[in-house]
């Protein structure tokens, strides 16, 4: 593996999709250093030790490399004005504290995987209980539990 030709890829990429394609192909899950590490399993102690120790020193230097790389590209698009608006409203105010609150808790419920969805929060009985399968004399339907606003045919939304 040869150090000056990784730094000169890194030095000519120009996106910073290319750095992580650069980034996974060498230091990946099943990238080369990786493969290159797997290999020295079966070799006298010593010699994995070595090995090993320089390997490292290469995964760092190429993670530095990378890093540095990454932020010459943003320096140039931000010359270039690539990623400038054309015109930035002044900010004013700031958020509720309750829209702070469900924003961040979005936020975990989205790298959990899960899917953010955003209804109306007044419904029709329609589509409140009755697709649901909700029969008409069953308790979620009392006007303790449920919040009529023109009877029977809307209603604010008690069911996800």
């Amino acid at each position: 593996m040869n150090l000056t030709k990784i730094k000169k890829e890194i030095a000519a990429a120009r996106e910073a999709e290319e750095l992580e394609k650069i980034r996974i192909r060498y230091l990946g899950r099943k990238g080369l250093i990786n493969r290159q590490l797997r290999k020295i399993k079966n070799k006298p102690i010593e010699e994995k030790k070595k090995l090993g120790q320089r390997f490292n020193r290469l995964k760092v230097q190429i993670e530095r490399l990378i890093g540095e790389q990454k932020k010459k590209v943003g320096e140039i698009k931000e010359i270039k004005g690539e990623e400038k608006p054309l015109y930035e409203l002044p900010k004013y105010g700031h958020l509720h504290p309750i829209t702070v609150t469900e924003n961040e808790i979005n936020a975990v419920f989205k790298t959990l995987g899960f899917s953010v969805y955003e209804g109306p929060e007044i419904e029709t009985d329609e589509y409140c209980f009755q697709r649901l399968n909700v029969p008409s004399n069953h308790l979620a339907r009392d006007m303790q539990d449920t919040i009529y606003i023109d009877e029977p045919n809307w209603l604010l939304r008690t069911q996800g």
